[in-house]
């Protein structure tokens, strides 16, 4: 993962806030390749400070691949666009990054379709990978997306809000759902007290469905652990917004063992869920499962 020796280099230390890449005119099939990408400064949101960023404009088909994107203070890639509009076909691969914001997550789409985030090596942000629907009109988000084969470390122990970050995030909040998204063959070190993933709707009219995290494969699950890891995999739920959840063939090390700590936590799910396959080892003696 990343670029040659040699790449060009994409550096914001002079300016006071900026983006490495910044597409604003709805132009679609974009190619970002091979380059190092560093140093762009937050103005304290993330309206600015990303290695890639989009925002509130339709853009379809970028490619970000082999990329080093480091020390930018809201993202590596960002994507995010009004609840009318679609981010079709994305391709986020092969790239290192580590941006340690605690403003949004590394990689962090919205309102996503068909997308790739596979094979990179991803450290720091509010989530390292923080995928949501925003969506009120554009329909259902989420459909054919699949984030496979990833390194993932060292996410915010709290956010600005004071949450505890997590490796991935899926999450809701636009009136349509966030729904067929795949996690599969990942590797997560979660920071003490965080989750590996975390899904979490808005509320009743801001659901997730018809997500699967691992596979049928051996091969599909997902590793999840790191020193003070809290839930391996946790709905925050509790009033059925999340259905057709399938959780399978995951291996999950917990070290926590809290009567807070779970490696698999969730409750009153909707639909058709599944959760098996999964290898949990305990490292102490457990007080909670």
């Amino acid at each position: 993962a990343g670029p040659a020796a040699g790449a060009p280099i994409v550096d914001g230390q002079t300016l006071p806030a900026g983006t490495g890449f910044d597409l604003t005119s709805a132009v679609s099939d974009v190619a970002i390749r091979g380059f190092a990408i560093r140093n762009f400064a937050t103005d304290g949101d993330n309206q600015s400070g990303a290695g890639v960023w989009v925002c509130w404009t339709k853009v379809n088909r970028v490619t970000v691949a082999d990329c080093d994107i480091q020390a930018c203070g809201s993202s590596g890639v960002f994507g995010w666009v009004g609840s009318s509009l679609t981010l079709e076909d994305w391709n986020v691969s092969y790239n290192t990054m580590n941006c340690p914001t605690d403003i949004s997550g590394v990689i962090d789409l919205t309102n996503m379709l068909r997308a790739t985030i596979d094979h990179n090596v991803v450290a720091g942000g509010w989530m390292n990978i923080y995928l949501a629907a925003a969506s009120s009109s554009a329909g259902p988000v989420g459909t054919g997306t699949v984030v496979s084969n990833n390194t993932l470390s060292d996410p915010y122990a709290l956010d600005l809000a004071g949450y505890v970050g997590h490796c991935i995030q899926l999450a809701s909040f636009g009136s349509q759902p966030l729904t067929g998204v795949t996690v599969k063959s990942n590797t997560m070190t979660a920071t003490a007290g965080g989750s590996g993933v975390c899904i979490r709707p808005k509320g009743a009219t801001y659901p997730v469905q018809n997500i699967v995290v691992g596979g049928p494969l051996a091969s599909d699950g997902n590793t999840i652990g790191g020193t003070g890891l809290q839930q391996g995999i946790w709905v925050d739920n509790y009033r059925r917004y999340v259905s057709n959840l399938t959780v399978s063939n995951n291996s999950i090390t917990m070290t926590d063992t809290t009567v807070s700590a779970c490696a698999i936590g969730m409750r009153d799910l909707a639909g058709s869920s599944a959760i098996q396959y999964n290898t949990v080892t305990v490292a102490g003696t457990p007080q909670d499962s």
